[in-house]
Protein backbone atom coordinates (compact mmCIF):
# COMPACT_ATOMS: atom_id res chain seq x y z
CA UNK A 1 0.00 0.00 0.00
CA UNK A 2 1.44 3.39 -1.00
CA UNK A 3 2.23 5.77 1.82
CA UNK A 4 0.26 8.98 2.29
CA UNK A 5 2.44 11.82 1.03
CA UNK A 6 2.09 15.01 3.09
CA UNK A 7 1.68 18.37 1.37
CA UNK A 8 4.48 19.82 3.47
CA UNK A 9 7.70 18.27 4.76
CA UNK A 10 10.62 19.13 6.99
CA UNK A 11 13.73 20.33 5.20
CA UNK A 12 17.00 22.21 5.77
CA UNK A 13 16.47 25.30 3.63
CA UNK A 14 19.15 27.78 2.55
CA UNK A 15 17.73 31.31 2.59
CA UNK A 16 21.03 33.11 1.96
CA UNK A 17 24.76 32.74 2.52
CA UNK A 18 25.31 31.15 5.94
CA UNK A 19 21.53 31.16 6.51
CA UNK A 20 20.43 27.52 6.74
CA UNK A 21 17.14 26.82 8.52
CA UNK A 22 15.32 23.64 9.49
CA UNK A 23 11.68 24.34 8.69
CA UNK A 24 8.50 23.32 6.91
CA UNK A 25 8.69 23.31 3.11
CA UNK A 26 6.33 22.29 0.34
CA UNK A 27 6.70 18.63 -0.64
CA UNK A 28 7.86 18.50 -4.28
CA UNK A 29 5.52 17.37 -7.02
CA UNK A 30 6.75 14.89 -9.63
CA UNK A 31 6.63 15.32 -13.37
CA UNK A 32 5.95 12.44 -15.77
CA UNK A 33 9.65 11.39 -15.92
CA UNK A 34 10.39 11.92 -12.23
CA UNK A 35 10.20 9.93 -9.01
CA UNK A 36 9.46 11.15 -5.51
CA UNK A 37 11.66 9.49 -2.91
CA UNK A 38 11.45 9.51 0.86
CA UNK A 39 15.01 10.24 1.91
CA UNK A 40 16.67 7.65 4.16
CA UNK A 41 19.78 9.75 4.77
CA UNK A 42 21.94 12.30 2.97
CA UNK A 43 25.64 12.93 3.45
CA UNK A 44 27.20 16.33 4.02
CA UNK A 45 29.68 17.07 1.24
CA UNK A 46 32.40 19.70 1.08
CA UNK A 47 30.60 21.23 -1.90
CA UNK A 48 27.55 21.80 0.32
CA UNK A 49 29.71 23.89 2.64
CA UNK A 50 31.15 25.85 -0.29
CA UNK A 51 27.64 26.59 -1.59
CA UNK A 52 26.37 27.63 1.84
CA UNK A 53 29.28 30.05 2.23
CA UNK A 54 28.71 31.64 -1.17
CA UNK A 55 31.84 30.32 -2.87
CA UNK A 56 29.79 29.57 -6.01
CA UNK A 57 27.83 32.81 -5.89
CA UNK A 58 26.08 33.48 -9.17
CA UNK A 59 26.17 29.78 -10.10
CA UNK A 60 24.91 27.65 -7.20
CA UNK A 61 22.23 27.92 -6.04
CA UNK A 62 20.22 29.62 -8.77
CA UNK A 63 17.80 31.14 -6.26
CA UNK A 64 16.70 31.25 -2.62
CA UNK A 65 15.13 29.51 -0.80
CA UNK A 66 17.01 26.36 -1.80
CA UNK A 67 17.55 22.81 -0.51
CA UNK A 68 21.09 21.39 -0.55
CA UNK A 69 22.11 17.72 -0.50
CA UNK A 70 23.14 15.40 -3.32
CA UNK A 71 24.56 12.17 -1.83
CA UNK A 72 21.54 10.25 -0.63
CA UNK A 73 19.54 7.06 -0.62
CA UNK A 74 15.89 6.45 0.09
CA UNK A 75 12.68 4.74 -0.87
CA UNK A 76 10.38 5.46 -3.79
CA UNK A 77 7.15 7.14 -2.64
CA UNK A 78 5.61 7.99 -6.02
CA UNK A 79 6.36 7.41 -9.71
CA UNK A 80 5.81 9.68 -12.68
CA UNK A 81 3.63 8.28 -15.44
CA UNK A 82 6.56 7.67 -17.81
CA UNK A 83 8.93 6.03 -15.32
CA UNK A 84 9.38 2.31 -15.85
CA UNK A 85 11.39 -0.42 -14.14
CA UNK A 86 10.83 0.78 -10.56
CA UNK A 87 8.11 0.36 -7.98
CA UNK A 88 6.76 2.28 -5.02
CA UNK A 89 8.52 1.16 -1.83
CA UNK A 90 11.73 0.15 -3.62
CA UNK A 91 15.01 1.27 -2.05
CA UNK A 92 17.21 3.33 -4.35
CA UNK A 93 20.42 5.34 -4.40
CA UNK A 94 20.40 8.67 -6.20
CA UNK A 95 22.93 10.07 -8.64
CA UNK A 96 23.18 13.87 -8.49
CA UNK A 97 23.41 14.67 -12.20
CA UNK A 98 21.14 14.49 -15.22
CA UNK A 99 22.40 15.81 -18.53
CA UNK A 100 20.32 17.48 -21.22
CA UNK A 101 20.83 14.31 -23.31
CA UNK A 102 21.20 16.21 -26.61
CA UNK A 103 24.46 18.22 -26.41
CA UNK A 104 27.80 16.80 -27.71
CA UNK A 105 29.12 15.94 -24.23
CA UNK A 106 25.93 14.14 -23.21
CA UNK A 107 25.87 12.26 -26.50
CA UNK A 108 29.38 10.91 -25.85
CA UNK A 109 28.40 9.79 -22.35
CA UNK A 110 30.04 12.66 -20.44
CA UNK A 111 26.77 14.09 -19.17
CA UNK A 112 28.50 15.51 -16.10
CA UNK A 113 30.11 17.99 -18.52
CA UNK A 114 26.80 18.89 -20.18
CA UNK A 115 27.19 21.92 -22.42
CA UNK A 116 23.80 23.15 -21.27
CA UNK A 117 24.74 23.08 -17.57
CA UNK A 118 24.90 26.90 -17.27
CA UNK A 119 21.67 27.40 -19.23
CA UNK A 120 18.51 27.31 -17.09
CA UNK A 121 15.66 25.35 -18.58
CA UNK A 122 17.81 23.38 -21.02
CA UNK A 123 17.46 20.08 -19.20
CA UNK A 124 20.63 19.81 -17.11
CA UNK A 125 20.08 19.16 -13.42
CA UNK A 126 22.57 18.87 -10.59
CA UNK A 127 20.52 18.15 -7.52
CA UNK A 128 21.48 20.15 -4.46
CA UNK A 129 23.22 22.65 -6.75
CA UNK A 130 20.82 23.98 -9.39
CA UNK A 131 17.76 21.90 -8.42
CA UNK A 132 16.47 21.23 -4.91
CA UNK A 133 18.25 18.35 -3.22
CA UNK A 134 17.91 15.84 -0.40
CA UNK A 135 18.36 17.73 2.86
CA UNK A 136 14.66 16.99 3.27
CA UNK A 137 12.12 14.30 4.00
CA UNK A 138 11.37 13.98 0.26
CA UNK A 139 13.25 14.68 -2.95
CA UNK A 140 11.98 14.65 -6.55
CA UNK A 141 14.51 13.49 -9.16
CA UNK A 142 14.56 12.33 -12.75
CA UNK A 143 13.90 8.63 -13.20
CA UNK A 144 17.24 8.06 -14.94
CA UNK A 145 19.19 9.17 -11.84
CA UNK A 146 18.18 6.40 -9.42
CA UNK A 147 19.66 2.92 -9.02
CA UNK A 148 18.32 -0.10 -7.13
CA UNK A 149 19.83 -0.48 -3.65
CA UNK A 150 20.51 -4.08 -2.59
CA UNK A 151 19.06 -5.20 0.73
CA UNK A 152 22.58 -5.96 1.98
CA UNK A 153 23.56 -2.29 1.91
CA UNK A 154 22.84 0.03 4.80
CA UNK A 155 23.06 3.71 5.65
CA UNK A 156 26.84 3.92 5.37
CA UNK A 157 26.85 2.53 1.84
CA UNK A 158 23.77 4.51 0.82
CA UNK A 159 25.30 7.90 1.60
CA UNK A 160 28.74 6.90 0.24
CA UNK A 161 27.88 5.21 -3.05
CA UNK A 162 28.25 8.44 -5.02
CA UNK A 163 31.67 9.02 -3.47
CA UNK A 164 32.75 5.55 -4.55
CA UNK A 165 31.55 6.49 -8.03
CA UNK A 166 33.61 9.68 -7.91
CA UNK A 167 36.59 7.56 -6.89
CA UNK A 168 35.98 5.22 -9.82
CA UNK A 169 36.06 8.17 -12.22
CA UNK A 170 39.33 9.38 -10.63
CA UNK A 171 40.85 5.91 -11.09
CA UNK A 172 39.70 5.84 -14.71
CA UNK A 173 41.18 9.28 -15.35
CA UNK A 174 44.47 8.19 -13.77
CA UNK A 175 44.62 5.08 -15.95
CA UNK A 176 46.03 3.01 -13.09
CA UNK A 177 47.72 -0.11 -14.42
CA UNK A 178 48.83 -3.37 -12.81
CA UNK A 179 52.03 -2.81 -10.87
CA UNK A 180 51.67 0.96 -10.53
CA UNK A 181 52.75 2.76 -7.38
CA UNK A 182 50.00 5.18 -6.43
CA UNK A 183 50.16 8.07 -3.98
CA UNK A 184 46.96 9.65 -2.68
CA UNK A 185 47.31 13.14 -1.20
CA UNK A 186 44.48 13.89 1.19
CA UNK A 187 42.79 11.12 3.19
CA UNK A 188 39.32 12.45 3.74
CA UNK A 189 36.32 10.48 2.55
CA UNK A 190 37.27 10.51 -1.14
CA UNK A 191 40.96 9.83 -0.53
CA UNK A 192 40.20 6.84 1.70
CA UNK A 193 37.93 5.42 -0.99
CA UNK A 194 40.44 6.08 -3.78
CA UNK A 195 43.14 4.24 -1.84
CA UNK A 196 40.97 1.12 -1.74
CA UNK A 197 40.02 1.44 -5.40
CA UNK A 198 43.66 1.84 -6.44
CA UNK A 199 44.53 -1.38 -4.64
CA UNK A 200 41.87 -3.45 -6.35
CA UNK A 201 42.74 -1.81 -9.70
CA UNK A 202 46.20 -3.34 -9.63
CA UNK A 203 48.41 -0.89 -7.73
CA UNK A 204 51.36 -2.77 -6.23
CA UNK A 205 51.94 -0.06 -3.63
CA UNK A 206 49.58 2.59 -2.28
CA UNK A 207 50.91 5.58 -0.35
CA UNK A 208 48.56 7.64 1.81
CA UNK A 209 49.57 11.25 2.51
CA UNK A 210 47.71 12.95 5.35
CA UNK A 211 47.76 13.32 9.08
CA UNK A 212 46.17 12.30 12.35
CA UNK A 213 43.18 10.04 12.78
CA UNK A 214 42.42 9.85 9.07
CA UNK A 215 45.91 8.64 8.27
CA UNK A 216 45.53 5.87 10.83
CA UNK A 217 42.26 4.80 9.17
CA UNK A 218 44.07 4.75 5.81
CA UNK A 219 46.41 2.15 7.28
CA UNK A 220 43.54 0.07 8.61
CA UNK A 221 41.88 0.17 5.19
CA UNK A 222 44.95 -1.26 3.52
CA UNK A 223 47.30 1.59 2.55
CA UNK A 224 50.78 0.05 2.12
CA UNK A 225 52.60 3.17 3.31
CA UNK A 226 51.59 6.19 5.37
CA UNK A 227 53.23 9.61 5.07
CA UNK A 228 52.38 12.13 7.78
CA UNK A 229 52.46 15.50 6.06
CA UNK A 230 53.26 17.24 9.36
CA UNK A 231 56.43 15.19 9.87
CA UNK A 232 59.12 16.13 7.37
CA UNK A 233 59.20 16.66 3.61
CA UNK A 234 56.37 14.81 1.87
CA UNK A 235 58.03 14.78 -1.55
CA UNK A 236 61.29 13.33 -0.25
CA UNK A 237 59.47 10.59 1.63
CA UNK A 238 57.26 9.62 -1.31
CA UNK A 239 60.32 9.42 -3.55
CA UNK A 240 62.13 7.30 -0.98
CA UNK A 241 59.18 4.90 -0.96
CA UNK A 242 59.34 4.67 -4.77
CA UNK A 243 63.08 4.03 -5.21
CA UNK A 244 63.76 7.71 -5.79
CA UNK A 245 61.62 7.95 -8.93
CA UNK A 246 58.29 9.19 -7.62
CA UNK A 247 54.87 7.57 -7.87
CA UNK A 248 53.51 6.39 -11.21
CA UNK A 249 50.19 8.02 -10.42
CA UNK A 250 49.36 10.70 -7.86
CA UNK A 251 45.74 11.49 -7.04
CA UNK A 252 45.16 14.77 -5.21
CA UNK A 253 42.07 14.65 -2.99
CA UNK A 254 42.91 17.36 -0.47
CA UNK A 255 41.40 20.44 -2.12
CA UNK A 256 44.31 22.56 -0.86
CA UNK A 257 46.48 24.82 -3.02
CA UNK A 258 49.78 23.41 -1.76
CA UNK A 259 48.60 19.84 -2.35
CA UNK A 260 48.34 20.38 -6.11
CA UNK A 261 52.00 21.38 -6.54
CA UNK A 262 52.93 18.65 -4.07
CA UNK A 263 51.19 16.12 -6.31
CA UNK A 264 53.28 17.28 -9.28
CA UNK A 265 56.46 17.03 -7.24
CA UNK A 266 55.64 13.50 -6.05
CA UNK A 267 55.05 11.97 -9.50
CA UNK A 268 57.74 10.32 -11.62
CA UNK A 269 58.85 11.51 -15.05
CA UNK A 270 56.17 10.58 -17.55
CA UNK A 271 53.72 9.93 -14.72
CA UNK A 272 50.10 10.94 -14.24
CA UNK A 273 48.52 13.41 -11.81
CA UNK A 274 44.79 13.45 -11.17
CA UNK A 275 43.34 16.51 -9.44
CA UNK A 276 40.10 15.68 -7.63
CA UNK A 277 40.09 18.29 -4.87
CA UNK A 278 38.23 21.62 -5.09
CA UNK A 279 40.01 24.61 -3.56
CA UNK A 280 36.99 26.93 -3.54
CA UNK A 281 38.21 29.10 -6.44
CA UNK A 282 41.56 29.81 -4.80
CA UNK A 283 44.42 30.43 -7.20
CA UNK A 284 47.06 27.72 -7.60
CA UNK A 285 50.60 28.30 -8.88
CA UNK A 286 52.11 25.39 -10.83
CA UNK A 287 55.58 24.54 -12.12
CA UNK A 288 54.53 24.16 -15.74
CA UNK A 289 58.14 23.69 -16.87
CA UNK A 290 58.22 20.34 -15.09
CA UNK A 291 54.91 19.33 -16.66
CA UNK A 292 56.39 20.04 -20.10
CA UNK A 293 59.92 18.76 -19.67
CA UNK A 294 58.96 15.58 -17.81
CA UNK A 295 55.82 14.98 -19.91
CA UNK A 296 53.52 14.70 -16.92
CA UNK A 297 49.87 14.09 -17.70
CA UNK A 298 47.71 16.33 -15.50
CA UNK A 299 43.96 15.77 -15.57
CA UNK A 300 40.99 16.94 -13.57
CA UNK A 301 38.16 14.70 -12.46
CA UNK A 302 34.68 15.33 -11.18
CA UNK A 303 31.45 13.50 -10.65
CA UNK A 304 30.60 9.86 -11.10
CA UNK A 305 29.44 9.52 -14.71
CA UNK A 306 28.37 6.00 -15.63
CA UNK A 307 29.89 4.73 -12.39
CA UNK A 308 27.10 4.29 -9.86
CA UNK A 309 26.16 0.77 -10.95
CA UNK A 310 29.79 -0.32 -10.53
CA UNK A 311 29.95 1.51 -7.21
CA UNK A 312 26.91 -0.33 -5.86
CA UNK A 313 28.27 -3.70 -7.04
CA UNK A 314 31.62 -3.05 -5.36
CA UNK A 315 29.95 -2.06 -2.11
CA UNK A 316 27.70 -5.12 -2.21
CA UNK A 317 30.71 -7.36 -2.81
CA UNK A 318 32.47 -6.02 0.28
CA UNK A 319 35.60 -5.09 -1.67
CA UNK A 320 35.17 -1.42 -0.72
CA UNK A 321 34.59 -0.68 2.96
CA UNK A 322 32.90 2.62 3.84
CA UNK A 323 31.51 1.71 7.25
CA UNK A 324 34.39 3.31 9.22
CA UNK A 325 34.04 6.47 7.13
CA UNK A 326 30.54 7.50 8.23
CA UNK A 327 31.56 8.77 11.63
CA UNK A 328 28.45 10.79 12.52
CA UNK A 329 24.73 10.15 12.09
CA UNK A 330 22.56 13.12 13.05
CA UNK A 331 18.89 13.99 12.65
CA UNK A 332 18.28 16.52 9.88
CA UNK A 333 17.11 18.98 12.53
CA UNK A 334 20.75 19.17 13.67
CA UNK A 335 22.03 20.19 10.23
CA UNK A 336 23.79 23.26 11.62
CA UNK A 337 25.70 21.13 14.10
CA UNK A 338 26.55 18.66 11.36
CA UNK A 339 27.88 21.43 9.12
CA UNK A 340 30.03 22.78 11.94
CA UNK A 341 31.44 19.36 12.83
CA UNK A 342 32.22 18.64 9.18
CA UNK A 343 33.65 22.01 8.14
CA UNK A 344 35.78 22.42 11.29
CA UNK A 345 36.83 18.75 11.36
CA UNK A 346 35.67 18.22 14.91
CA UNK A 347 35.35 14.90 16.74
CA UNK A 348 37.53 12.98 14.23
CA UNK A 349 34.84 13.47 11.61
CA UNK A 350 35.05 12.00 8.12
CA UNK A 351 31.43 11.81 6.90
CA UNK A 352 28.27 13.18 8.50
CA UNK A 353 24.97 11.58 7.53
CA UNK A 354 21.76 13.59 8.05
CA UNK A 355 18.65 11.51 8.73
CA UNK A 356 15.25 13.16 8.10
Amino acid sequence: MAEAIPQRMKAAVLHGWHDLRYEDFETPQVGPEEVLCRVGACGICGTDVHIMKGHFKGVFPPQFPFILGHEWYGEIAALGTRVEGFSVGQRVIGEPQKGCRVCPRCMEGRYHLCVNAPRPGKGYKLYGHNANGAYAEYVAVHGTTIYPMPDSLGLEEGVSACNVGIGIEAIRRGQIDIGDRVAVIGVGLLGLIVLQLAKISGAVKTIAVGRGHRLEIAGRLGADEKVDRTQGDVVERVKKLTDGAGADVVIECAGAEEAVQQALDCVRRGGRVVIAGITGQKGVSLDTDRIVLDEIDVVGTRGAPNALSESIRLLASGRINVKPLVTHQLPLSEVQRGMEIFSKRLENVIRVALIP
